[in-house]
């Protein structure tokens, strides 16, 4: 294996001036791939590979781009090679023509022209001039074309440098910032602003549905409050508790009085039957004591004569005492008859009392019974004011939402200008990319007849490679395009300026087409 040269040192090098407008004017490659030598001749036309598949297109079209991104061409090595892979690049522009030379896992080195001479000098940092060359994303519109409308999407997005002033978003957003939360870092400003819009979409999708919510429950409210407001019984209730309070402090006063009399009049009636009780036990005592003591004496005087005569005046002795007995228990039984009336007297006037008190309470219970539907009035009254405070709060509430999702409409329209002013800048008037979705003029991209498609990607591919000094684009899989779109593609890079590296599958042998004329520039260079 040959020695690898060593590069002169970087402060050595002059540094290359800054590339414009560059062409690919050559291509040699060996060892790459299916392919073990092999050359090219653009002179800065759009070439185009035929032929069958595994016939070294692609690796081809794989070697120039790895040869113009820098890197090892160890991945691209041929199998069973005895050298390693190779590759050699000539371009020219009007900052004059470079050689660029990669071999194997080598850094890539760069060379410039001396004038007219046939000597070159290296270029310092060439990795750092190569990157500055080319960009990789978009470089295929037919890949493009061909993927799925979501990485359509991303692929264009990468494709398409956008600035936004994130001050002015920020200001745009000022009413409604408690409603965004930090993106991630890194968005393409359309990706940023569609985050930021489907917040503020779902913000306010939550606002409408809490202010529907809040207004409904007003609603709610309001059919279920009597169609006019129960007026306020609060000076009926004063009245009316001051009527009940009377009329209870009256029955109480007469319940009081009654009670007295009929304790008063027991008691007289006792007193009066205690009172005869105590005096015909006295005389009785009285009189017994009396009767004995003359016996004792009359007995004294016959007893030692006429024990009979004794005892006949001792039964004529028990006999009266018997009878007073009866005579006394008769007039006690008289006594506590009187008592007895004397108590159905003090009845009867309970009983008319009682008349009285009956209807006092009777007063007393419609007096409470009105107090009550007064009290039951004005809690009707209070329950009506808390429903109606309820109902107006859930009305401000709604207000208040619908105020805050009027300023989030705002906000997303302002937003919206916001993002077609950005987007006026995109290379194709109409083209819009709405989160996942590429549309243009409104219409999905998927749903654009295949002429329009293709023209969207030539142009966005040519808007990509106008910003960089080799606008060189590849594209692999042209036989998936009709003849007539694939020509239209061709013919509208070319017509633009675009140098571009294609390939197709056909069934014939191995060819190379070039399209259009070699430039003034290179057929002098």
């Amino acid at each position: 294996m040959p020695k690898k040269k060593k590069p002169a040192p970087t402060d050595q090098l002059p540094l290359a001036p800054p590339a414009s407008d560059l062409r690919v004017l050559s291509v040699q490659v060996r060892n790459i791939l299916g392919l073990d030598e092999r050359a090219l001749d653009p002179q800065g036309r759009a070439v185009v590979l035929n032929g069958k598949n595994a016939s070294g297109k692609s690796s081809l079209l794989a070697a120039v781009q790895a040869g113009l991104g820098g890197g090892s061409l160890a991945k691209l090595a041929r199998v069973g090679a005895e050298h390693d892979p190779e590759v050699v690049l000539v371009l020219s522009g009007p900052g004059g023509e470079f050689r660029v030379e990669k071999k194997g896992d080598e850094t890539a080195r760069v060379l410039q022209r001396v004038g007219d001479s046939q000597a070159f000098k290296d270029v310092a940092r060439p990795q750092q001039f190569l990157s500055g060359l080319f960009d990789p994303r978009m470089s295929n519109p037919v890949a493009w074309l061909l993927a799925k409308p979501k990485d359509q999407a991303v692929l264009l997005l990468e494709a398409l440098p956008l600035e936004m002033d994130d001050g002015a978003l920020a200001e745009l957003l000022a009413e409604v910032h408690s409603h965004v939360r930090p993106v991630p870092a890194g968005l393409h400003p359309l990706e940023h602003l569609a985050m930021v819009r489907d917040q503020l979409f779902a913000a306010r999708t939550g606002v409408n549905r809490d202010a529907k919510s809040k207004a409904q429950a007003a609603e709610q409210l309001r059919r279920e409050l009597p169609a006019k407001a129960p007026a306020d019984p609060g000076s009926a209730i004063v009245a009316a508790e001051d009527c009940a309070g009377g009329l209870a402090a009256d029955l109480a006063r007469e319940e009081e009085q009654t009670a007295a009399a009929e304790h008063e009049a027991l008691r007289a009636a006792q007193a009066v039957h205690d009172e005869a009780a105590e005096r015909v036990r006295a005389d009785f005592k009285e009189f017994a004591g009396t009767r004995r003591a003359a016996h004792e004496r009359r007995a004294a005087e016959l007893r030692a004569g006429v024990e009979r005569q004794i005892a006949e005046e001792a039964a004529a002795l028990e006999k009266d005492i018997e009878e007073n007995r009866a005579s006394g228990e008769a007039l006690m039984e008289e006594q506590a008859r009187e008592l007895r009336r004397g108590h159905e007297s003090v009845a009867a006037s309970r009983l008319e009392a009682e008349a009285t008190l009956q209807g006092r309470r009777h007063a007393l219970t419609e007096a409470r019974e009105q107090l009550a539907g007064l009290r039951e009035q004005a809690d009707a009254s209070a329950r009506f004011q808390a429903l109606d405070d309820q109902a107006g709060g859930f009305e401000e509430e709604a207000e208040r939402h619908k105020a805050e999702s009027a300023r989030l409409t705002a906000a997303m329209e302002r937003l919206d200008a916001f993002r077609r002013a950005l987007a006026k800048d995109l290379p194709i008037p109409g083209l819009e990319i709405e989160g996942a979705e590429i549309r243009l003029d409104g219409i999905p991209l998927a749903q654009v007849n295949e002429s329009r498609r293709v023209e969207v990607a030539a142009k966005v591919a040519q808007a990509r490679a106008e910003l960089n000094p080799l606008k060189v684009l590849f594209l692999d899989g042209l036989e998936r395009l009709d003849t007539v779109h694939r020509t239209a593609l061709l013919e509208y890079l070319v017509e633009h300026g675009i140098q571009a590296f294609g390939a197709v599958v056909t069934d014939g042998e191995p060819a190379v087409q070039y399209v259009g004329a070699v430039t003034a520039e290179v057929a002098g260079a």
